[in-house]
């Protein structure tokens, strides 16, 4: 505490067990090279790690950070930081030394507006709850990233790690950190809405460099499978692939046990475990072995629980000497489409809803609606591939139509669902009309029975009766034949209907008064 008050006092702490309070050095009004400032500056950051508590040297690097982009490369106008590093270089007071044993950065690649750490062992061992404690930048890399710290009070502290950007926000993988040799993460690819990483290091402040290259090394895979016992060697060696990760591949041809280890080029040098291991088959699992160099063949992995056609990925890291026994992720649901039309059957001006769904597959679903006359090749699009579920048309034409909904998931995969709808003319009208509405007893009166709209294939039936009856009777049945000629006896008022029948049934009636004098 004593220094770390000295420090942002600026030297002027009247508990400072110096006796005597040094006389800052005033250099205002002055310039002086930058280079010097710079190496003095990290030359008194680095004896301070050796004799400062903790929290007194993350002032002072705090400091040393934000003033340090204020220096241009030939001239620094100092102020208070100066007057601050000259009080921290004067200092002679016993301090607290508290070492930091465990650092990991976080290259901040993708640009995430803030950055944590959540490190764990277990449940009830962990550094904080979700999403973790939020870092502070500790410096910027040759390529413009920003440069995040997390520090655990102790080595090997925490085993499990991840970096996120906060609550519901991205996130990397469980990066377990006895995999890696460097202490600094970078995001490499997404993995299930999760962010791989990259390993390397960061060198506080210096630009990393890139992760050391394994010792090229051919290697090989050798395996018996139960009842045989016979080493065999694979037709080809563990190679690199596109992850840079060393690679062989087994495919089972029966359900028998799966044992290996790993031979190098000169069939002299093994990789085995100490202690055999046994390991079994469920898609998506995985598990990760030591492996120790030998003069002679130890002992083997085995696998049990495959079948025929089982695959195993057998990954090597040739730094600390581990191979994964990954099995083969559990194919994926079939991409299904689910998707439904409002209706088979509408007026002509009428609109249909397509409802597009689908399952399985890798999600991120898009969708296309596309319609076509049934008569027609070509396909018009209602809505070519959105996220939108919900497409709304209108078809043209009285005609029947043919509709393609496609379902596109995340890899491209499409699935497709067909529909009919058949679009009928308007509604169907009765337009019919009658010759006159006052006739004398024994003339006649002519219906001419005509329609528009419904679907077509016309009949008419012409019915009347006495306005004081309730019988109707028939001048025509339904029939093609659209004039009626209808003669009444009697010197009365008639009601007549007339009734329009289109080819799906549908009628549409008309009524008419007429009246008969002597």
């Amino acid at each position: 505490y004593p220094l770390y008050s000295y420090i942002m006092e600026g030297g002027r702490d009247s508990s400072s067990p110096m006796g005597t309070e040094p006389a800052p050095l005033n250099l205002t009004g002055q310039t002086v090279a930058a280079q010097d400032i710079l190496q003095k500056t990290k030359a008194i950051l680095e004896r301070c790690y050796a004799y400062a508590s903790y929290d007194a040297y993350q002032a002072l690097k705090k400091l040393y950070y934000q003033y340090r982009n204020e220096i241009s490369i030939d001239t620094a106008v100092m102020s208070l930081f100066e007057q601050r590093i000259n009080a921290l270089a004067h200092y002679t007071g016993d301090v607290e030394y508290h070492p930091l044993l465990d650092t990991y950065y976080f290259i901040n690649n993708k640009k995430w507006d803030k950055v944590y750490a959540y490190a764990w062992n277990s449940s009830s061992d962990k550094l904080a709850e979700w999403p973790g404690v939020k870092l502070d930048k500790v410096g910027t890399n040759d390529d413009g990233n920003d440069v995040y710290a997390v520090h655990f009070a102790s080595a090997g502290q925490y085993g499990n790690l991840i970096f996120d950007a906060g609550s519901n926000q991205a996130q990397t993988v469980d990066i377990d950190l006895t995999k890696y040799a460097g202490n600094a993460f970078y995001i490499g690819s997404s993995s299930d809405s999760k962010y791989t990483v990259k390993n390397c290091s960061w060198d506080d402040g210096n630009n990393p460099p890139p992760p050391p290259e394994p010792e090229e090394q051919s290697l090989f895979l050798r395996y018996y499978v139960t009842d045989e016992h016979d080493w065999t060697k694979l037709d080809t060696a563990f190679t690199k692939n596109s992850d840079g990760q060393i690679i062989a591949r087994y495919t089972a041809s029966s359900d028998k046990t799966f044992s290996f280890c790993v031979f190098d080029d000169t069939d002299k040098q093994y990789y085995c475990v100490s202690e055999s291991q046994k390991f079994t088959y469920a898609p998506g699992e995985e598990q990760t072995y030591t492996l120790t160099a030998m003069s002679s063949r130890g002992k083997s992995i085995s696998v049990y629980g495959l079948a025929d056609k089982s695959t195993l990925d057998l990954i090597y890291d040739p730094l600390t000497k581990k191979i994964t026994v990954r099995c083969e992720a559990k194919e994926p649901e079939k991409l299904a489409n689910l998707s439904t039309c409002s209706a088979e059957t509408i007026q002509k001006g009428a609109s249909v809803t397509v409802n597009a769904k689908a399952t399985g597959g890798t999600g991120g679903y898009t969708y296309g609606v596309y319609y076509k006359k049934q008569s027609s090749t070509k396909w018009s699009a209602a809505q070519s591939y959105q996220d939108n579920p919900t497409v709304t048309f209108t078809p043209a034409a009285a005609t029947v139509y043919d509709i393609c909904v496609k379902v596109k998931d995340s890899s491209g995969t499409i699935a497709k669902q067909y529909f009919t709808v058949t679009v009928n003319d308007t509604k169907l009208s009765n337009r019919s009309t009658l010759s006159a509405d006052t006739i004398k007893k024994g003339k006649s009166v002519i219906v001419n029975a005509k329609a528009t709209g419904g679907t077509g294939g016309y009949t008419y039936g012409v019915y009347y009766k006495k306005q004081t009856a309730t019988k109707w009777a028939a001048a025509q049945s339904y029939k093609a034949n659209s004039t009626i000629t209808v003669t009444p006896a009697a010197a009365v008022t008639y009601d007549i209907c007339v009734k329009v029948k289109d080819s799906s049934g549908t009628i549409a009636k008309k009524y008419f008064t007429l009246t008969v004098t002597r």
